[in-house]
C-alpha cells in the first residue's frame, strides 16, 4: 500500500501545532487487591484507546477489549506478575515498536544468561561469572526447546513490528522467568537446562534463578580491550576518531543530547575532516534507539554538499538495534546520498511515533504509546534494506571483529 510522503518542515510544524490529549484523573483507589486490578484495566483500556494517534492498525478496538475483559476474569487466580506478564501479551500484539508496557524489574526472577541471534541459531553473548564459559557457545536447548521453538514461544510476549525487531527484542526476554514461564518453557520448582555446543564441544548448565539486582553480568564483548568500534563507549551517547585509513568515524549511540555537548562534537568532528586527507567519512548509528531526530541535522546538512558525499564515499551504517529517531536519522542521510551500509532496522518506514507515556493508577505500570503518524518512504514495507547488507558472523563478532567498516575502510 502506497502513503504520501510527509516533508519534515510540514511534519515538524504538525507536531508543533497539534494539541496534547492528557491522561484521564486517578479515581479513588479501591478497597481491595482485585479492585485496584480492575481499575487498573479500565484505566489502561480508556486512555490507551484515547491517547494513542492509530490504535487499532492491526488490533481491532474489540479485539484490544475483549484481551482485557479475559484477564479481567482471571485476575483473582493470578500473581501481580503473572498479571504484568499477561498485560505485556495484550499489548505486543500491537505489533507498534513505540507500544509498550513496562514490567517492574524487582517482582521478577532472572537467569544470568543473555542471547543473541545469528541467522536461526542463538548464541550466548552474556554471563555472569561462573557461567562465563558458555559465552560464545551455541544453543542447542533450553529445558528442550530449540532455538526456534524458544523465540516461536516467547514471540507472543515481544514487542516487534518487523523480523529485526523479533531478532533485536527477543532475547530480551529468553532470561525472564515470568515470561519463560508463561510460555511454557520453564516451570516452577523445576530445573533450568541449558544444553548448548561450543568449538564441538557439547556442555549443560543448570541455570540458576537470580533477583534484578543479581544478575552480575560480565559484558565480555563490550568490555573487552580490543572490542570492534561500535561497541566501545556504550556509555557515551556520541562520539568520533580519525582512522589511519584516512575515514572519519562518527558513533552516534542515541539521538540525545541533555548537556548540550552534541554541537561541539559535530564542530570538531567537521574539522577533522577538512583537516585531514579524509577519502570516507562514516557515520554508525548501529544501537541507536532514538530520542530526538533534530539533533543530528547539522551534521546531515554539513555534509550534504561535501565532495565526499557526491563522491558516493559517505556512509551511514545501521543494524537490528536502529530503531526510531535513529532510523530516520539514516533515512535522512540517504537523502542527501549516503550510502546505506548494515543491517535492517527494527522500524517500519510507516510509523506512529513522537511518544508519551502514562502510568496505571494503583500498580503504577508504565505504559508507552505514539501520538503521531510519520511517513518516511513512499511504501509502507516491513523494513528498508541496506545497499549493501552486512552482517557480522558468529566467528567474527566472538573474534572481535567488525566485517562492515573492514570493508569500509577498502572503499
Amino acid at each position: 500500500m502506497k502513503r504520501i510522503f510527509v516533508g519534515f518542515s510540514l511534519l515538524l510544524t504538525l507536531m508543533a501545532c497539534a494539541p496534547q490529549a492528557q491522561p484521564t484523573p486517578y479515581p479513588t483507589p479501591a478497597e481491595t487487591a482485585l479492585g485496584r486490578w480492575q481499575q487498573d484495566l479500565e484505566y489502561l483500556k480508556t486512555n490507551f484507546s484515547t491517547l494513542h494517534t492509530n490504535p487499532w492498525v492491526r488490533v481491532p478496538k474489540e479485539r484490544f477489549e475483549q484481551n482485557l475483559a479475559a484477564l479481567e476474569v482471571e485476575l483473582g487466580q493470578l500473581s501481580d506478575a503473572q498479571i504484568q506478564v499477561r498485560l505485556v501479551k495484550i499489548m505486543a500484539e500491537f505489533r507498534d515498536l513505540h507500544v509498550r508496557l513496562f514490567t517492574q524489574p524487582e517482582q521478577f526472577m532472572f537467569t544470568p544468561v543473555q542471547m543473541r541471534w545469528f541467522g536461526n541459531d542463538l548464541y550466548v553473548v552474556n554471563t555472569n561469572k561462573d557461567l562465563s564459559g558458555l559465552v560464545g557457545a551455541k544453543l542447542e536447548s533450553l529445558n528442550g526447546f530449540s532455538a526456534q521453538a524458544l523465540g516461536q514461544a516467547l514471540e507472543p510476549y515481544t514487542f516487534f513490528e518487523n523480523r529485526y525487531g523479533f531478532l533485536s527484542e527477543s532475547p530480551n526476554r529468553m532470561f525472564q522467568l515470568g515470561f519463560l514461564g508463561a510460555a511454557g518453557v520453564v516451570s516452577p520448582n523445576q530445573p533450568i537446562k541449558l544444553e548448548a555446543s561450543k568449538n564441538g564441544v557439547k556442555q549443560m548448565a543448570e541455570l540458576p534463578a537470580v533477583k534484578n539486582t543479581e544478575l552480575g553480568f560480565i559484558n565480555p564483548i563490550t568490555s573487552a580491550s580490543n572490542a570492534p568500534l561500535y561497541l566501545q563507549n556504550t556509555d557515551k551517547r556520541f562520539w568520533h576518531t580519525y582512522l589511519k585509513s584516512n575515514t572519519a568515524y562518527f558513533k552516534y549511540n542515541n539521538c540525545n543530547d541533555p548537556d548540550g555537548t552534541l554541537s561541539s562534537s559535530i564542530n570538531a568532528f567537521l574539522q577533522s575532516i577538512s583537516s585531514n586527507p579524509t577519502e570516507r567519512i562514516v557515520l554508525d548509528l548501529r544501537g541507536n534507539g532514538g530520542g530526538n531526530s533534530a539533533l543530528l541535522r547539522p551534521l546531515i546538512s554539513a555534509l550534504g554538499n561535501n565532495p565526499i558525499t557526491t563522491a558516493k564515499k559517505l556512509f551511514v551504517v545501521s543494524d537490528r538495534d536502529t530503531a526510531s529517531s535513529g532510523f530516520r536519522n539514516v533515512m535522512e542521510l540517504k537523502a542527501i546520498g549516503a550510502v546505506h551500509v548494515g543491517e535492517a532496522s527494527r522500524q517500519r518506514p510507516y510509523y506512529t511515533g513522537n511518544v508519551r507515556q502514562f502510568f496505571l493508577p494503583n500498580s503504577k505500570l508504565e505504559v508507552q504509546y505514539s501520538t503521531q503518524i510519520t511517513a518516511l518512504d513512499s511504501a509502507d514495507v516491513a523494513a528498508i534494506e541496506p545497499s549493501e547488507v552486512i552482517v557480522p558472523t558468529p566467528e567474527q563478532f566472538f573474534a572481535l571483529q567488525d566485517p562492515v567498516l573492514n570493508a569500509l575502510e577498502k572503499r
